[in-house]
């Protein structure tokens, strides 16, 4: 991003937290390679990747446990460059929550508002609303080993909550759960965060968490932001192969594109019958690769196929089937139907013809 960019990214007055070309190198090696992003005040903001992507190191750098390389961090505004974590209004919580075992929940939940010279009646005072806040009002007396790991979590939060930051960051705090408690635990965090008004910022590699929590997700690679939007924008309008690809399942087919124009374009994939896809307006005309979520390929007859191939197996998943598919050129496909239609299923090796469905598919760059 351009110095101008980066001054129309500053001039916000609705940022909470704006990342201006911020570089991060740890010796050699570019962890972080100059991204900009701007998070509003309240949103629930998440970055998405895998691991070794620079999502977390991005998190400690707003939250100030690492120095930038270069670039600027601004806090409303305010530049963050050289502030220690604990002069920043940002408060962490990690994927190991780290509670003191020797002090009581409550105790946990005040020391740190002890520390930064709160008189003794109101941090008891802060620590004990955080706690209704997370719901373990009732669990004040109690030391973390008599907890269970969401009860754990929920005082963790509590601690980060309580001195009242403007922006809280959040380290894969879910990572630890049973899958039923963490889908618990992820309703609980999206009511907290409307409830509060807070900004949160979370970083996961699971893309359903990102996407049944956020307000908007930027997907990272290799330190670099790939795409940047809400979930249904990134889920249905991927900017390229690494995002479509990452985001839930998808068809990645190499595809011949006919003609485009504009926001649309016409493409055929293995021969079959040409059809309309979705396409960036920058993108040239030229052999490129079409992303088909296996919800958008429907069962039809050979004269409307799109594409063609050979059953290899069905996958019963409860309310669906997942079909799995082998083109002539050795190319697997997925396509799902519900469960209530299986007896009607083509069988393992029988032909099967799949059709796209219209406006349902997209050319992305490589």
């Amino acid at each position: 991003m351009n110095d101008q960019a980066n001054a129309q990214i500053a001039s916000s007055s609705t940022a909470a937290i704006q990342v201006l070309s911020a570089q991060k190198r740890f010796g050699q090696f570019t962890a972080l390679d100059k991204v900009s992003l701007e998070i509003g005040a309240g949103e629930f903001f998440t970055l998405l990747g895998p691991s070794g992507c620079g999502k977390t190191t991005l998190l400690r750098l707003i939250a100030g446990f690492e120095d930038l390389t270069s670039g600027d961090i601004l806090l409303y505004g305010a530049t963050q460059a050289g502030l220690p974590p604990n002069r920043r209004e940002i408060n962490t919580v990690f994927q190991q929550y780290a509670l003191f075992p020797l002090m009581s929940v409550v105790q946990n939940v005040e020391f740190g508002l002890l520390r930064k010279g709160i008189a003794k009646v109101e941090a008891r005072r802060r620590a004990l609303a955080a706690l209704e806040m997370v719901h373990m009002g009732s669990f004040v007396d109690r030391s973390p080993v008599q907890l269970s790991g969401g009860q754990q979590q929920r005082v963790a939060l509590a601690r980060a909550l309580a001195p009242e930051p403007k922006v809280l960051l959040l380290d894969e705090p879910l990572s630890a759960l049973d899958l039923k408690l963490r889908q618990k635990v992820r309703l609980e965090l999206t009511t907290l965060q409307r409830n509060t008004g807070i900004t949160f910022i979370f970083v996961t590699h699971d893309q359903e968490e990102a996407l049944t929590m956020s307000d908007r997700i930027a997907v990272m690679s290799h330190g670099r932001v790939q795409q940047v939007g809400t979930p249904e924008e990134i889920y249905e309008h991927p900017r390229n192969r690494f995002v479509a690809d990452f985001i839930g399942e998808t068809n990645l087919l190499a595809a011949e594109q006919l003609e485009g124009q504009g926001t649309q374009a016409t493409v055929r994939v293995m021969g079959g019958r040409p059809f309309r896809v979705e396409r960036s307006a920058d993108l040239g005309v030229g052999a490129s690769h079409v992303s088909i979520r296996p919800e958008n390929l429907i069962l039809t007859d050979a004269e409307e196929a799109n594409i063609s191939g050979t059953v290899s197996q069905h996958v019963y998943l409860g309310t669906d089937v997942q079909i799995a598919i082998s083109a002539a050129d050795g190319t697997e496909i997925m396509t799902r139907v519900q469960s209530g239609s299986a007896s009607t299923l083509p069988a393992p090796g029988s032909t099967c013809h799949l059709k796209v469905r219209e406006g349902r598919a997209r050319l992305v760059d490589d």
